[in-house]
Order: C-alpha cells, then sequence, then structure tokens
C-alpha cells in the first residue's frame, strides 16, 4: 500500500519530489544566498584564494570569476568582460535560478527539461576550460602577460 496521499499520486511528475526538483531546490537556495554575498562584499579588498594561481603564478580557468560576477551584478559589464567572459552567463544562469523561485512556470520548465540542462551544464563547464587553457597558454608563451585581465597576472 502506498502512503502517499490521493491528492499527491495525481500530480504531474513535475511537482513531485524528483531528483530533479531537489537539485533545483538546491541550486535555488545556493544562488539565493550566493548573489547579496557577491554583491555586497568588497571582492576587491580580499585576497584570491585560488590553490593553482599560488602555485603557479598563473590564473586557473575560473579566476576572475567572481570579481566578474560582481561587476556584471553592478552592471559594469565592461569590467566584468575583461574580468571573465563567462561570468555574464553565469550571472543570467544566477539570476534565472532566483527568479525560479518566484515563477514556478519557469522552476517547472527547467525539471521538464532537465537533461537539456545538464547538456548546457557541461557544454559551459567545457567552453570555459578551453578559455582557462587558451589563457594559460597565452599568458606562457608571451612572458606573463595576460590578453584579459592583466591584474589577475602579478
Amino acid at each position: 500500500m502506498s502512503t502517499e496521499t490521493p491528492s499527491r499520486l495525481n500530480q504531474p511528475e513535475p511537482l513531485r519530489r524528483s531528483p530533479a526538483r531537489l537539485e533545483l531546490r538546491a541550486l535555488q537556495v545556493t544562488a539565493a544566498l550566493i548573489m547579496p554575498a557577491i554583491a555586497f562584499l568588497p571582492l576587491s579588498q580580499f585576497p584570491s584564494i585560488c590553490v593553482f594561481f599560488f602555485l603557479t603564478g598563473v590564473p586557473c580557468p575560473g579566476c576572475g570569476f567572481t570579481r566578474a560576477l560582481q561587476q556584471n551584478l553592478w552592471l559594469n559589464l565592461p569590467a566584468a568582460l575583461k574580468l571573465h567572459p563567462f561570468a555574464l552567463p553565469g550571472a543570467l544562469w544566477l539570476s534565472l535560478l532566483v527568479l525560479s523561485i518566484f515563477i514556478k512556470p519557469l522552476a517547472n520548465l527547467y525539471v521538464a527539461q532537465i537533461r537539456l540542462v545538464h547538456k548546457i551544464y557541461l557544454a559551459g563547464t567545457l567552453a570555459m576550460l578551453v578559455f582557462g587553457i587558451t589563457r594559460i597558454v597565452t599568458i606562457l608563451m608571451l612572458g606573463g602577460a595576460s590578453w584579459m585581465a592583466p591584474e589577475l597576472v602579478h
């Protein structure tokens, strides 16, 4: 015998507690906590915490991403693009996650299209890695000069 109530059994799949729904809820909470912190913390006053940068002196694929997210939230797009070009899609993604807390059709679309969302995550991750490797190779070939965000290389 099922322990679920009859009204819960009649709900469409996206409204049940599926793994996709739980994933979305975790991402929504994370985005809702991260966005205000990034927007209001004085990130430029904190030293970098990138272990890769400390060990090699070369920025990793993600270096500058958080500061670029902050610049996007402050609507300073030129500075954001200079720091990290993938922060603009990242800021849009975080914004959509926060909006999906309040706009249920947006949340349902995320859950219904979870496989497509995962493919987009994978493509974005791979593109960011290609960008990071290109940046590393360029820095090493040019002897420390960075074609993007020279403040990342000391």
